[in-house]
């Protein structure tokens, strides 16, 4: 069976499709979605989650980020996403099959404060 979540930290990548098991799902990459240049999934206060080797497209709209995976890639949670060989952080490596995914935010609850948010790192 194909992965339909990757996790490595606060970065979840969820498949591209309608499983009925999300809350929030899409059929398809956005066609309008604007393409980003680079290879920066989330940038945390002290380290990066970023995509190496392989082929892949990354684009946004509405605040959502997609990633279509073309060749295997390589997820890397590192000090730097902006150097050829980073130096490598906390999580382990993945590899993110070929596919489609959308970037969901990693929640965290505050019971004291009731209140959510997103998590960094």
């Amino acid at each position: 069976m194909e992965n339909l979540i990757y996790q490595q930290g606060d970065v979840i990548l969820k498949s591209i499709g309608t499983f009925g098991i999300f809350e929030k799902e899409y059929a398809e990459i956005p066609e309008d979605s604007k393409e980003i240049q680079g290879n920066l999934l989330l940038k945390g206060t002290t380290n990066s989650h970023a995509l190496y080797g392989g082929e892949f497209v990354l684009s946004e709209k509405d605040g959502v980020l997609f990633l279509d995976v073309i060749e295997p890639t390589i997820l890397d949670h590192v000090k730097d996403h902006r150097v050829e060989s980073p130096e490598h952080a906390e999580h382990h490596a993945q590899i993110i099959d070929v596919g489609q995914y959308f970037l969901a935010p990693l929640m965290e609850y505050d019971h004291l404060k009731e209140e959510s948010r997103r998590v960094v790192d």
